[in-house]
């Protein structure tokens, strides 16, 4: 991933568009040395996209086929729900190598 600063993007935002979106190229936008905001071509967000709610779906079809999602506390929805952004962190992972 390349790092520009806030400041080159406003000089070159036509130029940072073209490379996300024609050579997959993906830009992190930093600005007094925090980074801010990532471009990344449309193809790969909207991929992403999708992994995120097919991966929320599952859960949600597991929860009602299970009947888990009836009494869980907090604690355990919290589980569920931080072992679901593992799994798809680890298919995003996979998909970006």
């Amino acid at each position: 991933m390349q790092d520009i600063t806030a400041d080159y993007l406003r000089k070159h935002l036509g130029e940072v568009l073209d490379r996300a979106y024609y050579t997959g190229a993906e830009v992190r936008i930093n600005r007094k040395g925090k980074a801010m905001g990532v471009f990344v071509p449309i193809a790969l967000y909207e991929k992403r996209k999708n992994v995120y709610r097919n991966a929320f779906l599952k859960f949600m079809e597991e929860q009602r086929a299970t009947g888990r999602g009836d009494n869980l506390s907090d604690e355990e929805a919290m589980d569920i729900a931080t072992q679901t952004v593992n799994e798809v962190r680890a298919i995003n992972s996979k998909q970006n190598d």
